[in-house]
């Protein structure tokens, strides 16, 4: 009977192991080098589909017999056969990628600087999943933050200041530190189990505008309206400062009013830290609905990325003309700007942004915090 798997180790000493699943269980089998297929030794490299058939070695333990790379690599290329020529280095490292064979011959993705695409669109296939490889030995689990140095990160933010400034907008910023890790876009469409918001052009991470102004809507109806929000008669939209700040529907108390407060994408001042993090589900088959949690059921780990070290640049705006004193509510006496800048630095260092905040995720420090 021969099983597949996928080469899980690979060492320069002539042996390694084989990752594979028997019976909804992930097993590792040894196998060496003697027992691959003589055509088939110089393409061998961690992450290739291998069939094999189980058996026993020197020291009477299991091990893999009659090794053999699979017809298909993971790019879907056909590999030549095993009489015929031998693939080159490079294709065979990098046929971990689901890219166009020609481009394989030439291709490295570590040479990606920019991360979004480096992450996106060369995301590396184990053989059943895409999986995040931040480093060529897989054994960085952080990127380096180095490789973010040809981001202009204070011209992007000064430029945007500008534009502001031309638009003829009132503003206000805040730069606050991520306090330990930041995790954003989590659950975006992504290739691989879990995502991360990550701009198209520059590769870095940001907080969009719209989750910023989200969160500190959500903040105030939660502190300020006991968590209702309510109608044109009552509650958040029923406080005419707080439709005029954030905006409201036709049932409030201005009617349909898109907001007065311009909130903008958060951009990081210098080179961020991404790095790899893990969450671990027991129950996989009592989450799945049919059994129920036991502690024999084997861990699924699922891993994403977070954000570590990095400072945000957060910009909020409005129009000169509407930012006059709120003369009625919760923010009589007080400006359309101010609360909104207050009340997005509370949530920010109060609450978090992002997921996991339950737990400590995307907590900034508040100011003149150490």
């Amino acid at each position: 009977m021969r099983i597949k798997g996928k080469i899980k180790k690979l060492t320069d000493r002539g042996f390694g192991f084989i990752a594979y699943n028997e019976n909804d269980i992930y097993k590792d089998i040894f196998f060496h080098i003697s027992d691959v297929a003589p055509g088939d030794k110089q393409r061998l490299a961690e992450g290739i589909e291998v069939e094999f058939e189980p058996g026993t070695g020197r020291n009477g333990r299991p091990a893999a017999k009659s090794v053999a790379v699979c017809s298909f690599s993971r790019s879907g290329a056909i590999h030549p056969p095993a009489s015929g020529p031998v693939s080159t280095t490079t294709e065979s490292a990098n046929s971990n990628y689901c890219l166009p064979a020609d481009t394989l011959k030439i291709f490295d993705p570590f040479a990606i600087d920019n991360i979004s695409l480096f992450l996106n669109k060369a995301a590396y296939f184990t053989g059943s999943k895409f999986d995040y490889r931040l480093s060529r030995d897989d054994r960085d689990k952080r990127i380096d933050p180095g490789r973010y140095n040809g981001v202009p990160f204070k011209q992007i933010i000064a430029r945007r200041k500008k534009a502001i400034r031309e638009m003829g907008l009132t503003s206000e910023s805040l730069r606050l530190s991520v306090d330990w890790r930041l995790v954003v876009g989590l659950g975006g469409a992504s290739v691989y189990e879990a995502s991360m918001t990550l701009h198209h052009i520059y590769g870095v991470p940001y907080l969009p505008g719209s989750a910023i102004k989200g969160l500190a809507r959500n903040r105030v109806i939660v502190e300020l309206f006991n968590n209702v929000e309510g109608d044109r008669e009552k509650d958040a939209l029923g406080d005419s400062g707080f439709c005029h700040i954030f905006g409201s529907p036709e049932n409030s108390v201005t009617g349909a009013y898109r907001g007065a407060v311009r909130f903008f994408d958060a951009f990081p001042v210098s080179n961020p830290t991404i790095s790899l993090d893990v969450m671990n589900p027991h129950y996989g088959p009592y989450y799945a609905g049919d059994k129920p949690p036991a502690d024999y059921h084997n861990p699924v780990p699922v891993c994403f990325l977070t954000v570590e070290d990095a400072s945000f640049d957060i910009c909020i705006g409005i129009n000169e003309s509407d930012n006059t004193a709120i003369e009625s509510g919760v923010f009589v006496g007080k400006t359309p700007l101010e609360v909104a800048a207050e009340w997005v630095e509370r949530a920010l260092t109060e609450h978090g942004i992002g997921a996991k905040t339950s737990v400590g995720y995307g907590l900034f420090q508040a100011k003149g915090a150490g």
